[in-house]
């Protein structure tokens, strides 16, 4: 009678890295081009400010009454962005109120 036998196979991947956790490149080459895109992108404390202010802008002038496309066109991005631009402040805004009625509300 014959029975089951247990084995054990390994398998060595080996990858290289671009110092992002959820990157796993097969060549030098492609890392390499990754840490090259990656180190375009300005991801300081300066930039996200700007970003910021950019959006406090947008969303004012949204309020006071100007249209999404025209809004799109002034600062060069899509219609998609500027919709979830304010999209976001909408429900941030949102969950400000429900929080502060959250608060006050007496058990």
């Amino acid at each position: 009678m014959k029975y089951a036998e247990k084995k054990v196979k390994i398998v060595r991947v080996e990858y290289w890295s671009c110092n992002n956790p959820f990157h796993h490149h097969k060549t030098e080459e492609i890392a390499n081009g990754c840490i090259q895109k990656s180190s375009n992108k300005k991801q300081d404390a300066a930039y996200f400010l700007k970003i910021s202010q950019r959006n406090d802008w947008i969303v004012n002038l949204y309020k006071k009454g100007a249209k999404k496309a025209d809004l799109a066109r002034q600062f060069d991005l899509s219609g998609t962005r500027i919709h979830s631009i304010i999209g976001k402040f909408e429900r941030n805004e949102r969950n400000m109120i429900s929080d502060a009625a959250r608060k006050n509300r007496v058990l």
